[in-house]
């Protein structure tokens, strides 16, 4: 889980995942959010999908949509 708190130079975000603590400073909300989640995976060993949603979005129509009734998508 992290943790982001405003800090003098811009925003600490700190990450505690299977017992290990990691911190650091970014310069806005959003870098320290992006930086959690990286290194959340990195300590979990999970990783986020390689996929963009359009992709997803893409595969959705060409592969599942055609099974389901009314398959015009």
């Amino acid at each position: 889980m992290a943790s982001i708190q405003r800090h003098r130079s811009g925003y600490r975000v700190q990450v505690y995942a299977n017992g290990v603590r990691d911190s650091k400073v970014c310069a806005t909300r959003a870098a320290a959010a992006q930086w959690a989640l990286m290194r959340e995976g990195e300590l979990t060993g999970k990783r986020l999908p390689d996929k963009t949603l359009t992709e997803a979005l893409r595969d959705y129509a060409s592969k599942v949509a055609p099974t389901h009734r009314g398959s015009r998508w």
